[in-house]
């Protein structure tokens, strides 16, 4: 099958067959952290307090979205200068509020550029943590 046609597919049987392929390729070090994170309820980070979700970010979302060690190592020093002192703290709050209150309809827009606010977040770690933890839904 086709790139292309895998992904048009609405076949869950072939969605199930790539998910199987998935875990393979997954470093041992990192199951367990994979595997939390692809059952994560969403609620559960919605309802941290400021310091739970630096501590979240810091100790698992980056941990999971950067298996790199020096992009580890540098996004954790961008999101530790920038919101791991009181004021920090309060602006971390905002922008997880404004997460989990972005219309839908707006998170092509809105949504990224509110998670690109996180010190250590760039594009691509923004769409991660809007695809997987935060799984905002487009319908």
């Amino acid at each position: 099958m086709s790139f292309v046609t895998f992904w048009t597919t609405g076949s869950e049987q072939e969605w199930n067959r790539a998910l199987e392929r998935y875990w393979p390729h997954v470093r041992p070090a990192n199951v367990q952290i994979e595997r939390e994170m692809a059952e994560l309820d969403r609620r559960s980070v919605q309802s941290l307090q400021a310091q739970e979700f630096y501590d979240w970010l810091y100790h698992k979302y980056f941990v999971w979205k950067y298996t790199q060690p020096n992009r580890l190592a540098t996004t954790r020093e961008s999101l530790a200068s920038h919101h791991a002192h009181a004021a920090g703290l309060v602006e971390l709050q905002d922008i997880q509020r404004l997460l989990f209150a972005t219309d839908p309809r707006d998170t092509l827009d809105e949504a990224p550029a509110n998670a690109g606010r996180i010190g250590g977040l760039g594009m691509a770690g923004a769409s991660g943590l809007l695809a997987n933890p935060l799984r905002v839904k487009l319908t």
